[in-house]
This record gives structure tokens, sequence and C-alpha cells, in this order.
């Protein structure tokens, strides 16, 4: 098995920035489902378990559906471009956007 030299195995962060962006912009439409659905779990759990009205679950709600597409997205676009850096070290390739 190669394994690169410990000079190598820091990432080049230009290069991982725009690989990064890359992922999150593939990322979108299933950051925004994952959004939706936190938002629609947590609507439920507001107006149907707390009797809270509509109108007042609203900025909680979109808050919550926010966040979770936001982590959805940062977690799984670093993970992703940290897999593909190491992979194409393993490799010998460059790592270019």
């Amino acid at each position: 098995m190669y394994r690169p030299p410990p000079s190598s195995l820091a990432l080049d962060t230009k290069r991982s920035r725009v690989h990064w962006l890359a992922v999150v912009r593939r990322l979108a439409l299933s950051a925004l489902a994952t959004g939706a659905v936190c938002a629609a779990a947590m609507t439920a759990a507001l107006v149907l378990g707390d009797g809270m009205p509509w109108s007042g679950a609203a900025p909680q709600v979109l808050a919550a559906g926010a966040a979770g597409a936001l982590v959805f997205a940062a977690v799984l676009s670093t993970s992703t471009v940290v897999s593909a850096a190491r992979t194409a070290r393993r490799y010998g390739l460059t790592f270019r956007p």
C-alpha cells in the first residue's frame, strides 16, 4: 500500500476551497430537501405537540430548517473534499479544480 510522505499530507487550502464550493453547489438541492424535512418535523412537533399556532411556529421552523440544511451541506462537502484529496494523493495525482 502506497503511503505519501508526511509533508504531502497537508491540503492545499486554495484548491480545496474551490472543490468544497463545487461540492456545496452540487449538494444544494439535497441540502434544501434536508432542510425542508427538518422544518416539517419541527412544525409537527410545535403545532401538534405543543399546540403552538402556525404564526408563532414559523420563525422557529425556518431557523431549524436553515440550520439543518447548512449543517448537512457543510458536513457532506467537507468529508467529500477530504476523501477526494486523500484518494488523489494515494494515486499520486494532483488535486486541481
